[in-house]
């Protein structure tokens, strides 16, 4: 082309053939993108507060200039700070548009935005940067006047035999409860005997006396707990209490696997009896749970069938010993491949461990002939509730999202299983 238009015309002989159509798309496209840049340019340049025409119209004195104003308008950058702003925006929770829109409207009525003076146009952008800001620098603020304290203390207790002096100075041993306390992180902080009865007030007064120890009753915002109803009692429990005392609420974080044991046991007391010692139930079933179990041989035993959950490997290398053979008896219960975790040897019997009685009764089905109505029942409940659950805690969702989301899961695997109790 440039040799056809060149002065003097072309230098040498041309031929006009087809048209490239390859190339004329890629200059049609070229041509598209550039129309589309400026057209988006023009956009990004138009003022944002068009919607306060009527306002600035209804301040602007001089009446005898009413037209609706459309033109594009240069402004400095707004450098204005509003920390209070998006303080109360937090509090209130409300949106950055809104927040921007009420900020105009004010800055409109005492006259600092008119249409020859923008600069202090605000922006739901910014509302939204301010408030990150704020956030931000409380956090920093919190974390700075709250160092060493804590915000969410984890209790347990144990009755053991604890090795006292009486009041004529003999030592006996005596049953009492130890309660070990630790941080947001699991990690342990001190411990506490308590002399007197585990009442949801004595066990409050203990957790309040590590709070003052620690100088964390004024930022504490959380306690974890297991679900006893010493612990989490609408009236009496220690949780509540501790809230009465404080004059605010906590979160309450209720262990999701303790919360799990509670229809397992309330399955086996009406089916086979109540406990009859620490380590003993009143039942035939009962005592043959807690009998030995080790010495007897395995018999062919109709299968179970159990959805078995996902279980990745680095969360099966996390499980502890009764953990891993509670998973090897429920594929052994549902598949009938047997690894090596269910030929080792069973833990005790003890009513403040239900994975070991849970464990137990499996093992028990796999070495009856012929079981009854009762154990099979058990063994079906373990098998396709309680152990799927207990693993479907560790590994799922519902291990973060509360005992809400853990009731459904374990309503949808009743349902499944066929319980309607």
């Amino acid at each position: 082309m440039k040799n056809l238009l060149a002065p003097g015309g072309p230098t040498r002989e041309l031929v006009f053939g087809s048209v490239d159509q390859k190339e004329s798309k890629k200059g049609q496209m070229k041509m598209s993108r550039k129309y589309k840049r400026k057209n988006e340019s023009a956009d990004d340049e138009e003022p944002e507060f068009l919607q306060f025409e009527n306002d600035l119209d209804m301040n602007d004195h001089d009446n005898d200039n009413l037209k609706v104003f459309h033109g594009k308008v240069k402004f400095n950058y707004n450098k204005l700070l509003l920390p209070t702003v998006a303080q109360e925006a937090d509090r209130f929770h409300a949106s950055d548009a809104l927040v921007a829109s009420i900020v105009n409207a004010t800055l409109i009525d005492v006259g600092l935005i008119s249409k020859k003076d923008q600069d202090l146009v605000v922006t739901r952008a910014k509302i939204r940067l301010e408030r990150k800001k704020g956030r931000k620098l409380c956090i920093a603020k919190n974390m700075e006047e709250n160092s060493g304290k804590l915000t969410c203390l984890g209790f347990d207790g144990k009755k053991t035999d604890t090795l006292c002096f009486t009041e004529d100075n003999k030592r006996r041993k005596l049953v009492k409860d130890h309660y070990s306390f630790t941080n947001s992180e699991g990690k342990y902080l001190t411990h506490q005997t308590l002399n007197v009865s585990s009442t949801g007030k004595n066990i409050a007064n203990a957790v309040l006396d590590v709070l003052l120890e620690y100088n964390s009753l004024d930022v504490i915002s959380a306690l974890a707990s297991d679900g006893t109803v010493t612990n989490t009692g609408r009236l009496s429990g220690a949780i509540h209490l501790v809230e009465l005392k404080l004059e605010r609420n906590l979160h309450w974080l209720v262990c999701l696997l303790h919360f799990n044991e509670l229809p397992l046991r309330a399955l086996f007391y009406h089916l086979d009896g109540t406990t009859s010692g620490p380590k003993s139930f009143t039942g035939p079933i009962g005592k043959l749970v807690a009998g030995d179990l080790d010495s007897n041989p395995g018999v062919p035993f109709a299968l179970i069938p159990v959805d078995l959950p996902c279980m990745p490997q680095e969360i099966v290398d996390d499980l502890s010993t009764d953990q891993r053979q509670l998973y090897s008896f429920l594929v052994l219960i549902s598949t009938g491949v047997r690894h090596p975790p269910v030929d080792w040897k069973l833990e005790k019997l003890c009513h403040s461990r239900w994975l070991t009685l849970g464990t137990r009764i499996l093992a028990l089905y796999t070495q009856t002939t012929n079981p009854t109505s009762k154990l099979t029942q058990l063994a079906t409940y373990v098998a396709q509730v309680y152990a799927r659950s207990w693993f479907e805690i560790k590994c799922n969702s519902a291990w973060q999202s509360g005992p809400k989301n853990l009731h459904f899961v374990m309503q949808q695997i009743l349902t499944q299983a066929g319980f309607n109790i």
